[in-house]
């Protein structure tokens, strides 16, 4: 856990000090055995994957993905995820955070099921998403932050949309999603519904005009099985 901090102190430092400089990973091993990102400056533009954390079901997704014959998923599971990681993130996660995921409760079920049966990912996540105001005030340093919704993260510190709030995490028992994903490209890392993470640090700087929040945090506990 120290050296997992250790790393992502330093990637909050190097963010905090270049403001929305660039980053590119460095893979590093762990006493552990954890596979662990250091992150450096590189000189271009940051950025991180969003995601806004529901019987009918969501719209499919293309279902035109081939299932390799050893995949761990079942094509339902499959095409939840694919749908998920297209268009249905923020239906699905805005029921769950307002108590109504029995709207999308297949949609969900299919999802959990999915994740569960995926090994973990223990390495440096990020993700970039914009906070209400009185829930970003919540994101203080020593806080634990339960995410009531799927949380997307990516491997990349690059950014595909952005946000106000950059989050480097130490993940435990995230899931690549990427084999199954809409857009592979984002190197998605998807966390159950449930999933918890303590704030280890945080900058605020005012950036154009606007307040961006830099934190460094990591996952403290397994979700809860919802079944």
């Amino acid at each position: 856990m120290k050296y997992l901090t250790e790393q992502l102190q330093q990637t909050l430092d190097t963010v905090a000090a270049g403001g929305a400089a660039n980053l590119r990973t460095v893979a590093r091993e762990s006493p552990a055995g954890a596979n662990t990102v250091a992150a450096a400056a590189d000189g271009s533009k940051l950025g991180f994957h969003p995601e806004i954390l529901g019987s009918p079901r969501l719209p499919a997704g293309s279902g035109g993905r081939s299932i390799p014959p050893n995949s761990p998923l079942t094509p339902r599971e499959i095409m939840a995820l694919e749908t998920y990681t297209g268009t249905g993130s923020p239906e699905v996660n805005r029921a769950l955070r307002e108590g109504r995921g029995i709207d999308f409760q297949h949609d969900v079920d299919d999802l959990r099921s999915a994740l569960r049966k995926l090994d973990d990912f223990r390495g440096t996540v990020y993700r970039h998403i914009d906070l209400p105001e009185e829930v970003l005030a919540q994101h203080r340093k020593g806080a634990v932050i339960t995410e009531l919704g799927f949380m997307s993260t990516s491997t990349r510190p690059y950014a595909l949309k952005k946000g106000h709030v950059h989050i480097a995490m130490a993940s435990f028992t995230g899931k690549s999603v990427k084999q199954w994903s809409a857009d592979p490209d984002e190197e998605e890392i998807l966390f159950l519904d449930g999933t918890s993470y303590r704030v280890h640090s945080r900058v605020d700087r005012l950036e154009q005009g606007r307040l961006h929040s830099y934190m460094s945090a990591f996952q403290t506990e397994m979700p809860p099985r919802i079944v």
